[in-house]
């Protein structure tokens, strides 16, 4: 009598004195730390030296705007908090698009959205205009390209993940400290629109950061299979049944769960019966 069960990945096969266990390995059609996963750190490098940077070159911009549409400092200072506020409440939303969108199309069209707000926000004639564009607008733009960053960073590096994260969030310090004496250079010289219309301009390197983003391939292969050999010794249903690991990996984990590398299983719910690791073998039961 033959039992066989097809559960995701694995096909178990089992008879009187033989089980095979086949389980179909995963492959990434991309490789980790390496090649493009560099490219998506400079992109994702670049959308934060950006956000952070010209989120304190507005702060450089505060009391010029104050003078120019005669307001209190608090709506300035609103208008600048908003903006993040803005991209955080809207980042959820973001994070649901980014899986079922082409992240490089996301970012392109926030990037572009973003540098668009920034550089109309130039020609604002009042608060209200100045808040619609470039807290509102742009904060909701910036968020369909900050989040696919964080998340592919996150996809692309394992080993180098926390070097990665590192260089990422040290890129937007460097942005706030770069931009804050930018901005004034600009201001000195050229005026507060133009100033705003330069910095929407300098912006539009998100849109090139975004069109770097791409999800990476992942397919099975079903070339690479590590095999299990079960020998039954009784195919009663309350029957123990020896297991033979040719794998070393898993004989490492069966001897430090149970203190053996002979385990005991029942041959009927055998797969349920074993809390199976689910970093490399994943769940036989499903």
């Amino acid at each position: 009598m033959t039992l066989a069960v097809i559960q995701g990945k694995r096909n178990i096969s089992c008879d009187k004195s033989l089980c095979v266990v086949k389980q179909a390995m995963a492959r990434q059609t991309h490789s980790t730390d390496t090649g493009w996963a560099w490219m998506i750190l400079l992109a994702s490098c670049m959308v934060l030296f950006m956000w952070d940077g010209l989120r304190k070159g507005l702060s450089v911009l505060l009391p010029t705007l104050k003078e120019q549409f005669e307001t209190h400092t608090w709506m300035i200072g609103l208008m600048i908090a908003l903006s993040q506020a803005v991209r955080d409440f809207t980042a959820p939303i973001a994070g649901y698009l980014a899986n079922t969108v082409d992240n490089r199309l996301l970012g392109i069209i926030g990037g572009l959205i973003a540098a668009l707000s920034v550089t109309t926000a130039s020609f604002a004639p009042n608060v209200p205009t100045l808040v619609i564009l470039g807290s509102i607008i742009y904060g909701i733009a910036m968020a369909l390209v900050t989040v696919p960053c964080y998340s592919l960073l996150g996809q692309y590096f394992d080993r180098h993940y926390l070097l990665a994260c590192s260089l990422f969030q040290g890129c937007g310090s460097l942005g706030m400290m770069i931009f804050a004496p930018l901005t004034q250079l600009l201001l000195d010289t050229y005026g507060w629109r133009n100033t705003l219309l330069l910095l929407g301009a300098m912006y539009f390197h998100v849109f090139v950061g975004g069109a770097l983003l791409r999800k990476p391939n992942i397919e099975p292969d079903t070339d690479e299979q590590t095999y299990i050999a079960l020998k039954t010794r009784d195919v009663d249903d309350n029957a123990v049944a020896d297991r033979e690991y040719d794998d070393s990996a898993l004989r490492g984990w069966i001897y430090d769960q149970t203190g053996t590398y002979d385990v005991g299983f029942y041959y009927l719910g055998a797969m349920q019966a074993v809390d199976w690791p689910q970093s490399r073998f994943g769940s036989i039961s499903g």
